[in-house]
């Protein structure tokens, strides 16, 4: 009985002590894997920062700054670059489409604001860092201004053609946008492209928005896309204006000359208001009475609905005002020529004393002149012997308005010549 006792007390513990070794197997394995996945976890797939550069930042509630009458000017494309923590397999094929950057500009007034920037992220990743941290965003009133159409032309019409005023069928549009940019628009711009045409054009034309010197403006709006513009295309003439002047200059003075300029005016109109012109009158121009130069505009008479090609160039008319000078000379009787004497005869100039010459004429004469333009001379033709009282002459090339010889005789004996 006791061996059978003993025998199964054996077998019992052996059991136990095979169950016993079976589970500290298992506890160790668990430790082991334990220690592998954290092995793997930390050397691995180690935690670690990665950099991720250019994430566009959208703004959110722009409409809400719409409905408060405010716009986002200037810049429209805002960036960041950040920096995400997480495991290497999490952060190793992440690109900036994964990552969501927001700016809400819900409650921000006119002018510069530094709006937060947030970041969403998958779950499985975190923000470090973000740079900057805020970004710069201009607000500004939205206003609506009426400013003035112009027509720019490009090119030219035909030869002998030439385009008159544009009439646009609304000289002034509204255009709306940030207040900043909308006071820097000057004026509205349609081109015009005119490539030889001889007939009128009508046609609508887009246009843009410029300022003071002709640079476009940007980021404004207007509530209408084109201009209807017509040109009206005429014939150019080129003619001569007849002038009428009357007048003498003051006592002391003369008019010397009267020019027109320009001698000849172009015109333009339609084919059969220019053909029968030739030339165009002017009102009659008066200088009475002038002391210095003078320069009158004309007042041209155009017929029907005929105009200047350049009416900022009003043609006028000159005239050219000196003043009358004198000058005297002298002469001794032995500078004078005599005329008219035959051979048979001889003269003796009994006179001795200077010969006076006074010439009147305009200023730019009287300074030019001198006695070597200036020849006198007795006429002793049909005289007899004796003695004679003789009137002097003079002469002179040029073309002297008056002279006067004091004392203009000289005396003179004729003989037979021995």
């Amino acid at each position: 009985m006791r061996d059978f006792f003993s025998g199964i007390f054996k077998k019992n513990k052996t059991s136990n002590e095979k169950k016993s070794t079976s589970m500290m197997t298992k506890i160790v394995s668990v430790i082991i894997a334990i220690v592998l996945w954290m092995y793997v976890i930390g050397e691995v797939n180690p935690e670690i920062l990665s950099e991720v550069k250019n994430i566009e930042v959208k703004l959110v509630n722009v409409e809400k700054l719409e409905q408060a009458g405010l716009v986002v000017m200037g810049q429209d494309y805002y960036d960041v670059d950040i920096k995400v923590k997480g495991r290497r397999s999490d952060i190793v094929n992440i690109t900036s489409k994964d990552i969501n950057a927001i700016a809400d500009i819900r409650g921000f007034g006119k002018g510069e604001n530094s709006v937060p920037v947030e970041i969403n992220l998958p779950s499985n990743l975190e923000v470090d860092s973000i740079n900057p941290i805020q970004i710069k965003v201009t607000l500004d009133e939205v206003v609506r201004r009426s400013k003035p159409v112009q027509v720019e032309f490009v090119g030219s019409a035909a030869q002998g053609y030439i385009h008159d005023t544009p009439v646009i069928d609304q000289p002034e549009i509204m255009v709306s946008g940030p207040e900043t940019f909308v006071k820097s628009v000057d004026h509205v711009v349609a081109s015009v492209e005119l490539n030889d045409i001889d007939q009128d054009i009508e046609k609508n034309y887009t246009f843009i928005m410029v300022d003071s010197e002709g640079k476009e403006v940007l980021g404004v709006n207007s509530e209408v896309k084109y201009v209807s513009v017509y040109v009206p295309i005429l014939r150019v003439k080129s003619v001569p204006i007849e002038v009428n002047t009357v007048g003498v200059a003051a006592e002391g003075f003369e008019i010397v000359s009267v020019t027109q300029i320009p001698a000849r005016v172009e015109i333009m109109g339609r084919d059969e208001d220019l053909e029968p012109i030739d030339r165009l009158t002017a009102q009659r121009v008066s200088f009475e009475g002038i002391a210095t130069s003078k320069e009158i505009p004309l007042s041209i008479n155009l017929p029907g609905d005929v105009k200047l090609v350049n009416p900022n160039s009003q043609p006028r008319v000159k005239a050219f005002v000196e003043a009358i000078k004198s000058k005297v000379m002298f002469f001794s009787p032995t500078e004078m020529q005599i005329t008219g004497l035959t051979d048979e005869y001889n003269v003796e100039i009994i006179s001795t004393n200077s010969i006076k010459l006074i010439a009147d004429d305009i200023e730019s004469v009287i300074e030019t002149l001198s006695k070597e333009d200036i020849t006198i001379s007795l006429d002793l033709s049909d005289l007899e012997e004796g003695e004679h009282s003789v009137g002097i002459t003079w002469t002179s090339d040029k073309d002297i308005k008056t002279v006067d010889v004091e004392e203009g005789t000289v005396e003179v004996r004729i003989a037979e010549a021995e």
